[in-house]
């Protein structure tokens, strides 16, 4: 077991509290919201956990302000939860289990939406991919987005199904990057199209 992410009732079908731990089910390793989250209600989690470093805290953010999506390292917000106490015996990220300890009373039915699981801030804070395009030197073609975020960019010449796509970057390129340039762009077949694929590392 590894950094546990816990929901419990509080005596009410319409209420509940988010809880974090490094490696326990005890409940003094067990660090709680004092919020009170609603039945229904969509919750946007982080979990910060180092890997084999029982120094290191387990933090959470719930619900983290949306203007700090995509930050820097070092510029995150403050945790909602940090979890000091147990070990991080984990040595890598295998696996994701959902579990629900009780069935009676229990929280009932979960829905999650999307996991991920990166190194960074920015890699985990969902920022919408907006590209702008200029043309620069009349031959080359500047593109830019909203993010560090993992995108491969992709170039077509029509529209026409079935399109082909072509990658313009690789792996691990196609990482951490905000802007690409395409030289020469204006030779060869026209037009081009462009567009931006997110992916994830699994």
């Amino acid at each position: 077991m590894a950094d546990c992410i816990f929901a419990k009732t509080l005596g009410s079908p319409n209420g509940y509290n988010i809880g974090v731990s490094k490696d326990s089910g005890a409940a003094a390793d067990i660090a709680w919201s004092s919020t009170v989250y609603l039945v229904g209600q969509t919750n946007f989690v982080v979990c910060r956990y180092f890997t084999a470093d029982s120094t290191e805290d387990t933090l959470l953010w719930i619900n983290p302000d949306p203007s700090t999506y995509g930050a820097a390292v070092g510029s995150e917000p403050t945790p909602t939860l940090t979890a000091s106490s147990g070990l991080n015996p984990l040595l890598v990220v295998g696996q994701i289990v959902l579990h629900q300890a009780s069935a009676n009373p229990g929280l009932g039915s979960i829905v999650v939406d999307e996991i991920r699981v990166e190194g960074q801030w920015a890699n985990v804070t969902p920022i919408p991919l907006t590209m702008s395009i200029t043309q620069t030197n009349g031959t080359d073609v500047y593109m830019s987005w909203g993010g560090h975020q993992n995108v491969f960019i992709q170039q077509g010449t029509n529209l026409t199904p079935q399109v082909t796509w072509n990658n313009l970057n690789s792996f691990p390129a196609s990482g951490q990057i905000n802007s690409w340039t395409i030289d020469t762009a204006t030779n060869g077949p026209s037009p081009k199209f462009f567009r931006l694929v997110r992916w994830y590392a699994e």
